[in-house]
């Protein structure tokens, strides 16, 4: 389990092993941070961290736990001084240490001693010569990070404030290089993003009324759900299937999964769930006003989705699914005029 605080105090914990000694390892990022997340490597003995926030832009951070903490924190961090063919190795380290205590007590014995270091990213969105001049603002506010992993593909996606959606390559070696994809999918901030289907479809969502689909394979958006009442939002969670879908070339405009379900909070106070079918359709399944301020939300079960399914299914939802998607075929001949602008 991880947590990060806005000013880039990122704790890992063992929950597992508990007791141990090293069950906890505290780091310190680059803050402010409003997102973070983490990929597992294949070894499972190092992780990536990806984190951002307001005028904190995209950063990757390589943390291997088979080696020492030196190792981690003295990694060399490479500088592009422009108009000089000169490159400065500059290397970071930065060790904080004090005493605090792990848990709430007055005894002394509780007290334990903690290490925080700060990591050096391995990453950096702005380009080099941006990064080596230091007087020049940095306008970037992520406000939501995820990785997909697809057919052997690590790739790293951020979503803005002022819904952007941005997604970079995140293999080694890991150097700047302009972005793989860029899309600009709303005015509002883009505050969710979702991977399903084996890493095959990335959900997006703003604050205020728009969610989407982008096919990894073609990167393109392949639905497009609008007029939602899911804003402005406090929190907004999306449940998808884990059950494998048929296949879908890559080239196609067509996508193919089971429906997903939305919960979301809104600031006047209304609980909502929708259910968002594959051929652009949507269903409002639940809503519950004046239920008060609600920051955040979620399903206390071992599989949400299912949990969601026995409540708001339909014996005809594949019926209705299957039919709908070949009168609309007739019509359009493939997906619908609101995604078709985004494309």
């Amino acid at each position: 389990m991880f947590t990060c605080s806005n000013e880039g105090k990122f704790v890992i914990r063992d929950l597992i092993n508990d007791d141990a000694d090293d069950s906890v390892k505290t780091y310190l990022l680059d803050g402010p941070i409003s997102c973070a997340e983490v990929a597992v490597m294949d070894d499972n003995m190092r992780i990536l961290i990806a984190a951002g926030g307001r005028d904190n832009e995209l950063k990757l951070y390589d943390v291997d736990f088979g080696c020492s903490s030196s190792c981690n924190l003295n990694r060399l961090y490479s500088v592009e001084i422009p108009n000089h063919n000169i490159n400065s190795m500059v290397r970071f380290a930065n060790d904080l240490a004090e005493m605090r205590p792990l848990r709430r007590s007055s005894f002394q014995y509780f007290t334990t001693f903690s290490e925080w270091k700060r990591l050096v990213p391995v990453f950096v969105m702005s380009s080099t010569e941006d990064h080596s001049l230091s007087s020049m603002p940095i306008f970037n506010w992520i406000s939501s990070v995820a990785f997909v992993e697809h057919f052997g593909k690590r790739m790293v996606c951020a979503g803005t404030q002022y819904g952007d959606l941005i997604i970079y390559e995140a293999e080694q070696p890991y150097t700047h290089e302009t972005e793989t994809a860029f899309f600009h999918l709303s005015q509002f901030p883009i505050n969710v993003l979702h991977v399903f289907c084996s890493g095959r479809y990335l959900l997006y969502s703003d604050t205020m009324s728009k969610i989407g689909v982008l096919d990894m394979d073609s990167l393109k958006v392949v639905n497009f759900y609008d007029c939602l009442k899911i804003g402005p939002s406090m929190s907004c969670r999306i449940f998808t299937s884990s059950s494998p879908m048929a296949r879908v070339s890559c080239n196609s405009e067509v996508s193919r999964f089971s429906p997903i379900y939305v919960l979301a909070t809104t600031l006047d106070g209304n609980i909502v769930v929708y259910k968002l079918h594959n051929n652009n359709e949507k269903e409002l399944k639940l809503i519950v006003q004046e239920a008060g301020i609600i920051p955040d939300l979620e399903i206390l079960d071992v599989d949400s989705y299912t949990a969601l399914d026995s409540v708001f299914a339909s014996p005809e939802d594949s019926k209705c699914v299957s039919n709908k998607r070949r009168r609309k075929g007739k019509m359009q001949s493939g997906i619908s005029e609101e995604s078709s602008e985004f494309g």
